[in-house]
């Protein structure tokens, strides 16, 4: 007759330490970037720390400049540059918001086509990028 296991001593399988739980969630997820209202010469750099950050994660990069009021050319060089690292280093992002400000700017400076990411589209069909 067999004898049936007492549930204590069955194998446990192996538990992640959240080092390598931190890794394996860090692929999926997207960077998340909120642009505040003001992208000028005068926060550039802190705008500048926080897209260094999003391009060295595996993830992709959602970049939320909606609420962008005062942007100028300074503002609008560093995403043509992040856009192009992005492009080197084959680093999808996507931009989930751009305000009508942030808008004339780019159509302004003629960049339209550099700030389009060729890996995945967030904006609702239809909308404006």
């Amino acid at each position: 007759m067999k004898r049936k296991r007492d549930s204590r001593h069955r194998k446990r399988r192996p538990t992640l330490k959240p080092a390598a739980l931190q890794s394996i969630t860090g692929i999926m997820a997207a960077h998340q970037l909120r642009i505040g209202a003001s992208c000028t010469i005068q926060n550039v750099a802190a705008i500048r720390a926080q897209l260094l950050e999003a391009l060295g994660q595996s993830a992709p990069v959602h970049i939320d400049a909606s609420e962008v009021a005062r942007i100028d050319s300074a503002g609008i060089q560093l995403f043509v540059a992040f856009a192009l690292d992005c492009m080197e280093k084959n680093q999808a992002f996507a931009w989930s918001g751009r305000s009508v400000d942030f808008e004339a700017a780019v159509d302004m400076l003629g960049v339209r086509a550099l700030l389009e990411s060729p890996g995945i589209s967030a904006l609702p069909s239809g909308a404006a990028p």
